[in-house]
């Protein structure tokens, strides 16, 4: 058996491949930077099967890969990186389904799965009730993606019915195309196509032959399939895709684990997911700064990205456990001790989420936070003044981006406080859910809980949102030095 491995790219990179090191999971297809780094410890000729990379926005990793390595990974974050929340995609990539038609949809069919529904991207004349064979395409929709025939993976190829061979755009060299062509094209896989893999451009051709060989092997066995089984039936599993949303708290526990290779500041990570000024130079600092004086870096960050947004609009971006995310612009004022203070304008005609009470035209809303607060404190006022209410966001520590944009992770669970109606928590058992699902750790659970018990107390004590999101300052960040 070929031995197999994950490739880890981006600014997680050094931190997790310690995390994997550790937990004897080996590293496939190393950077230069990372064989420098871990020097003696990386060796061989590991195949990629798993894949961990950044998010886009730098605030999570996208793991993608071998189902039984790739569930290896997700338990070694989730054991060892608290403050971690692990959002797993329903269903897996390439999995390849008999499915159900059920009737049309904008871009094809509604098709029924084993446990839901799924979207069947067809512009061939189907009937209701007919059964076909399909595979997964996307999976971070509310309902997977589908295209028909079926779906085969092997370590160096991927193989889709009724398609044409195709490459990675890592694989640039032309013999090498020309090359992996030919081995395509003698397999004797008909009525399929290869997708060559970005490994297989550095692999011998021997075991591109012996790949090619497998996976002919695997579509015959899953052809035999077709008509013994009745839809919707699982007939092939695929790849695991996963999404591991890094907070701040979980930040921090990288940067322990980078420190354990190379010196490395506290915020590390966060000031690299923001992409500021001090991340363009951070491994420079760290080379000649002593890195236990962190927190006169911090307040140079603090100083300059909160000087650079006073005033002006921004956008705060709202991120969900379950998966949806939305995004708000509004004014900052930067108040005294960093307090921040958003103003925005409703245009809408509505019910504020939670508190049951009428959304007009004209409401004036301000919201209440801090860099690394855990609770947003939103006041809702009519357009003559009169107050309406308050919410309580519970939520991973604000995260302040000098780019102009801020980010948290929410947490469900919120307070509510109507003047004259009494104070009440909210959504708990949305939170709940997730603990109980293994999407977040105990750890969430209790901090999320501790918070809205106190602004809980605090809005019946009639205290100003100023000084409900001081005093939750109280609650440290995950391993902040003393």
């Amino acid at each position: 058996m070929e031995r197999i491995g994950v490739r880890v790219r981006g600014i997680y990179a050094t931190a997790l491949t310690r995390l994997l090191l550790d937990h004897k999971l080996p590293i496939a297809d190393p950077t230069d930077v990372i064989k420098e780094r871990f020097s003696g410890e990386i060796s061989g000729e590991i195949i990629p099967v798993v894949t961990i990379k950044d998010r886009e926005d730098k605030q999570a990793v996208v793991i993608i890969g071998l189902h039984s390595l790739a569930e290896r990974v997700l338990n070694v974050i989730k054991s060892e990186v608290k403050h971690s929340v692990v959002k797993e995609a329903s269903y897996e990539l390439y999995s390849t389904y008999k499915v159900r038609i059920k009737g049309k949809s904008g871009r094809g069919y509604i098709v029924e799965l084993p446990d839901g529904e799924g979207e069947l991207l067809s512009f061939k004349n189907l009937n209701e009730g007919e059964e076909v064979v399909a595979h997964v395409i996307r999976v971070d929709r509310e309902r997977p993606l589908l295209e028909q025939g079926g779906a085969v993976i092997g370590l160096y190829t991927r193989a889709f019915e009724g398609k044409t061979h195709t490459f990675s755009h890592f694989i640039k060299d032309f013999e090498k195309r020309t090359m992996l062509l030919s081995a395509a094209s003698s397999s004797g896989i008909e009525g399929w196509g290869i997708r060559f893999r970005s490994y297989a451009g550095k692999a011998d051709i021997s075991c591109i032959l012996e790949d090619l060989k497998n996976v002919k092997d695997e579509i015959k066995k899953l052809k035999d399939k077709y008509e013994k089984v009745k839809a919707p039936y699982l007939l092939k599993r695929g790849e695991v895709l996963a999404f591991v949303i890094l907070p701040l708290d979980a930040k921090r526990k990288m940067d322990e684990l980078r420190r354990k290779q190379i010196p490395t500041i506290d915020f590390h990570h966060f000031y690299k997911a923001s992409r500021g000024k001090i991340s363009e130079c951070l491994d420079l600092l760290e080379r000649v700064t002593c890195v236990d004086d962190w927190r006169s870096v911090l307040e140079v960050f603090l100083d300059e990205t909160l000087s650079s947004i006073d005033g002006k609009m921004i956008e705060v971006k709202h991120e969900k456990i379950h998966g949806s995310e939305y995004s708000y612009r509004c004014k900052v004022t930067v108040l005294k001790d960093n307090i921040l203070k958003f103003e925005r304008a409703v245009k809408s005609v509505g019910v504020y989420n939670g508190l049951g009470i009428k959304r007009e035209p004209g409401d004036i809303v301000e919201s209440y936070t801090a860099p690394f607060s855990r609770v947003i404190i939103h006041k809702y006022m009519s357009s003559d003044g009169e107050v309406k209410g308050f919410y309580g966001n519970v939520n991973t520590p604000f995260e302040i981006s000098p780019q102009g944009s801020g980010w948290y992770l929410d947490l469900e669970v919120d307070v509510t406080y109507i003047p004259g109606s009494g104070v009440r928590i909210v959504d708990k058992e949305k939170l709940e859910e997730a603990y109980s699902k293994g999407i977040i750790d105990k750890t969430i659970l209790d901090t999320a809980y501790e918070c809205a018990e106190r602004i809980k107390k605090m809005f019946k004590d009639n205290m100003e949102p100023v000084n409900i999101v001081k005093k939750l300052l109280e609650i440290p960040i995950c391993s902040l030095k003393k």
